[in-house]
């Protein structure tokens, strides 16, 4: 086995827990996935939310041979997640939370997350995903977005086709198929 089809196996067993467990929610994010088709906009982050996004779905999925969470468009997937699915509550606590992740940046010395050097993101990354069991903050931020991007990018159209090379839904059933 060389070394690509190892990393596409073990994104495959990486994704298991991510998978639809039925098919309302295989339903869910191919109509989300869907939605994203053509000119998706962000419709409840703004500018400076999106790019602190962007940037922490860019640090748990990045491009290498295989395309990362920026090119299937997790940060939009994120975002249609929020402004379509989620209660107004949840919407409010992971705001908080990614406002709270630019002020853990300020106590390091950047304006924001994103004016941070690498190394300090990567060190903030590693304190926040300690915390993200916790039910509000930063580290609950970090973990919303880092559940819904492994979620979003296993769930999208080109990584099942491309990377895992599998077939989420079929378009029919052919009871008649050779085994």
């Amino acid at each position: 086995m060389d070394r690509r089809e190892a990393v596409r196996l073990l994104g495959a067993i990486a994704a298991v827990p991510f998978l639809p467990a039925n098919a309302e929610d295989v339903s869910f994010a191919e109509r989300v996935h869907e939605a994203l088709q053509g000119s998706a906009r962000f419709r409840t982050f703004d500018p400076a939310q999106q790019e602190l996004v962007a940037r922490l779905v860019d640090a748990i999925i990045p491009r290498t041979d295989t395309p990362g969470a920026l090119d299937v468009r997790v940060p939009e997937f994120i975002d249609h997640v929020l402004t379509d699915w989620a209660s107004e509550s949840e919407r409010r606590v992971l705001l908080a939370g990614l406002a709270d992740v630019d002020a853990r940046a300020r106590s390091l010395g950047a304006a924001t997350f994103v004016g941070l050097d690498p190394t300090r993101q990567a060190g903030l990354l590693r304190m926040l995903d300690v915390e993200r069991a916790a039910t509000s903050g930063a580290g609950h931020a970090f973990g919303q977005v880092k559940s819904l991007a492994v979620y979003g990018y296993f769930t999208s159209g080109a990584v099942q086709r491309d990377v895992l090379r599998t077939q989420m839904v079929f378009a029919a059933f052919d009871g008649c198929a050779p085994a």
